[in-house]
């Protein structure tokens, strides 16, 4: 059993549309909660009552919660045997299956209620599942040993140090959604589709449904073209419209993004000050507009500050991590990069540039425009997502056969 401490040391995090996530800055980790649809479950109480008359209800109550138990097994095993191995452990941490105690899930879902977005509330959490996953928090720099939290009293744990306790500093962390960066050749219908992405012509759909206020600009294809000038471009776009694709957070905390303020003039002010936080001039041999090569986190002083836009120095340092090689990379990558849209491309395998070549390239001399990135985060996610070999319409008519079947039974 998974005892969580305090109640008001947990605080929401954030949602999708199958789970809702709960952080603890005090342990440095977060608790990835099931939800299910409420008025689903209003329409099949009555169902449940009657299936309850005719077999004992601890019963059900017990096949109901091994199935939902199982979700999350088969979700966890998923990111273990089949995600991980692909991206890494680098980049994957599957985190561990815990059992809570319901009434620790029932005032969590009082307590946060009043902090989640009107577009999510027809979904709630799930009550009788009493399980849940237990995840390192990403949005701050700490690194707990999961296992150490597993069956353990809280009152026996010691705090874990965040970057921010350690050195007064806090930390910018930016949740990107990336979705799918190449033009698959596998598609049905409409020709259009070999030419623009999904995301693209989603957008379209989603202003007709009033789902959407205003088309972005964002195209997955530029943030996975390796071309610096094109992905700079696909960040921005996110930043002028991050809809449910870009979040920032600072100390934990949500600073930016659809559900808490799209101001730029915000978030650059922000960005400034946190730049700041590191401009003594004990540090300066290690700022941005310094001569040195060093592979340190590099930070900004009011000397840069008066020359770069904050947001430009934070998008260089953001593209320099996502292009970041890894030496020995483990995760599967591939080969076929025809599919990307540009021709100057990071993936060239006949290239090659070392990890520390990349890390070295100060913020200001900007970037090569072709380079070898083999390794990096955008190259193992895309090379998964080139794993798809049927079009979504076709899976999405596997689905709808699959259900029509299980409805007829």
């Amino acid at each position: 059993m998974f005892l969580p401490e305090n109640i008001l040391h947990w605080e929401y995090r954030g949602e999708g549309n199958s789970s809702l996530v709960i952080a603890n800055g005090r342990l440095g980790c977060v608790l990835r909660l099931v939800k299910e649809d409420r008025t689903f479950v209003e329409s099949v109480s009555n169902d449940v009552s009657e299936t309850a008359r005719v077999f004992d209800d601890k019963q059900v109550q017990g096949a109901t919660a091994h199935l939902r138990q199982s979700t999350l097994q088969l979700c966890h095993q998923y990111m273990t045997k089949v995600i991980q191995p692909l991206l890494g452990k680098r980049y994957v941490s599957p985190g561990l299956l815990v059992s809570l105690p319901e009434d620790f899930l029932h005032s969590i879902a009082e307590q946060v209620e009043k902090f989640r977005p009107s577009s999510r509330k027809h979904k709630g959490l799930m009550l009788k599942t009493a399980h849940a996953l237990l995840l390192p928090d990403f949005c701050r720099v700490v690194s707990p040993s999961l296992d150490y939290l597993h069956e353990t009293k809280f009152e026996e744990l010691p705090q874990k140090k965040t970057l921010e306790e350690t050195n007064g500093h806090q930390v910018l962390c930016f949740e990107i959604k990336p979705k799918c960066g190449f033009l698959p050749d596998h598609v049905s219908g409409h020709p259009i589709k070999k030419r623009v992405c999904r995301y693209c012509m989603q957008q379209y759909s989603k202003l007709k449904s009033g789902s959407i206020s205003q088309v972005s600009t964002y195209c997955p294809l530029d943030l996975f073209s390796g071309v610096y000038d094109e992905t700079r471009r696909a960040i921005f776009a996110l930043l002028h419209n991050p809809q449910n694709n870009l979040r920032i957070f600072k100390g934990g905390d949500e600073v930016f993004g659809s559900e808490i303020t799209t101001d730029l003039n915000v978030l650059e002010s922000l960005i400034e000050k946190t730049l700041l936080q590191r401009s003594d001039e004990s540090e300066l041999e290690t700022c941005l507009c310094s001569s040195g090569t060093g592979s340190e986190v590099k930070h900004a002083c009011s000397l840069c500050l008066s020359v770069v836009k904050p947001l430009d120095i934070v998008v260089d340092l953001l593209i320099q991590a996502l292009w970041r090689t890894e030496l020995d990379s483990t995760a599967t990558t591939s080969t076929a990069r025809k599919n990307t849209h540009n021709s100057s491309s990071i993936y060239e395998d006949d290239l090659s540039v070392s990890d520390e070549h990349v890390l070295n390239n100060n913020v200001f001399d900007g970037f090569l425009e072709e380079r070898n990135l083999k390794g990096c985060v955008l190259d193992k996610i895309l090379a998964v997502q080139m794993m798809q070999t049927t079009s979504v319409e076709e899976v999405h008519k596997v689905y709808q056969q699959l259900q029509s079947s299980d409805q007829s039974r």
